[in-house]
């Protein structure tokens, strides 16, 4: 088992090295997003004075929450009500208020299926609660297979794999779901990059998932990567809205006025009959263009997002600064790295 700790220490040691040399063009693992959509949408005006003066809550922004129901309805056919739904200033928010609430209830023990985020690791390991893995391997390695507790528990996922843009397969969804039936378990999805499938079909599996048991946490500024402001979401049963709600206020607090806007753009964008596709099919085709040329190479198949785990051709690696597997509770993928196929690096690839 792989020393969680160590996850935490290489992420902080990695935000030294970044902050210590932010100009540099040669992290091919870097999060942000460089595309050509969606610039014009967010030229919007001026803030007004009741904007500048006021107190600004995301959480309770009822048009916003109600474009958050119209993507689920349109997208997933599901229907929520406005107290399933609560709004948050980005992932993180909603992160650190679904640990502590786990501390409240005197959780002492998650179940999880690797990777996860290495936040997760750092919140749990402040708040003393252990987490168990359930599997050896993780959803992108061969023969991938989970050992569930036959008991009443919580289970942690994430879907899809960021890291290597590959979605949690479906017959793992259905066996989820039927020990959810099974033993009243809740899961926590992780599914913050969530609606940025390659294909056409926009089904995000955890849909399937027992929704009176199941929280899924959505971060549509990922949907879109544009990352200037902050807003993610999480839709969890209506009786847990209230006690995540008082959470979320008190570590959160207001919010900016400016992240409300753009939240509000960002859902209308995804709202519309284009949603981001032309967003998917640009990334795909980038992937493309690196396979093609032979600049990548990987036994895994990426399907959605805008990162790949794949190993770089030795002539260009040297070039590069990246995070390979040691980030993401990952050891049998020698040689490979994280790559964001968005990332300005990537374009000095196709100079090799």
């Amino acid at each position: 088992m792989l020393d969680l700790s160590a996850i935490i220490a290489h992420h902080r040691d990695l935000d030294f090295l970044l902050a210590s040399s932010p100009e540099q063009d040669n992290f091919i693992s870097d999060w942000d997003g460089h595309h050509p959509f969606y610039q014009d949408a967010f030229r919007s005006g001026k803030l007004s004075v009741k904007n500048i003066q006021g107190y600004n809550y995301l959480r309770s922004d009822i048009e916003l929450t109600q474009k958050v129901i119209a993507f689920h309805e349109y997208r997933d056919r599901i229907c929520y009500q406005e107290k399933e739904v609560l709004l948050g200033a980005g992932s993180t928010a909603h992160i650190l208020a679904f640990v502590t609430w786990l501390k409240i209830q005197e959780i002492k023990e998650v179940y999880y299926i690797a990777p996860l985020y290495f936040t997760f690791h750092y919140f749990f390991k402040i708040q003393g609660i252990n987490l168990r893995p359930v599997s050896k391997q993780q959803p992108i390695e061969k023969n991938f297979s989970v050992n569930l507790p036959n008991k009443k528990s919580i289970l942690l996922i994430t879907d899809p794999v960021w890291y290597a843009g590959y979605a949690v397969p479906e017959t793992m969804i259905r066996k989820i779901k039927e020990w959810q039936n099974l033993t009243g378990s809740l899961v926590f999805v992780d599914g913050s990059f969530q609606y940025l499938k390659w294909n056409k079909d926009q089904l995000e599996l955890s849909t399937l998932l027992c929704k009176e048991l199941t929280l899924r946490l959505i971060c549509p500024t990922k949907a879109i990567s544009t990352h200037g402001f902050r807003f993610a979401y999480l839709l969890l049963p209506k009786p847990y809205y209230n006690d995540f709600d008082f959470i979320l206020d008190n570590a959160a607090g207001s919010s900016s006025a400016y992240d409300i806007g753009c939240s509000k753009i960002c859902m209308d964008i995804l709202n519309n009959p284009g949603s981001n596709q032309a967003l998917t099919e640009y990334i795909h085709n980038i992937y493309r263009r690196l396979s093609v040329e032979q600049l990548i190479r990987t036994e895994i198949i990426p399907d959605c997002g805008y990162f790949i785990f794949a190993q770089l051709q030795k002539k260009v690696m040297r070039d590069f600064q990246a995070m390979d597997g040691k980030y993401f509770e990952q050891s049998k993928y020698k040689n490979y790295v994280r790559i964001n196929l968005l990332s300005s690096s990537v374009q000095n690839l196709f100079k090799y």
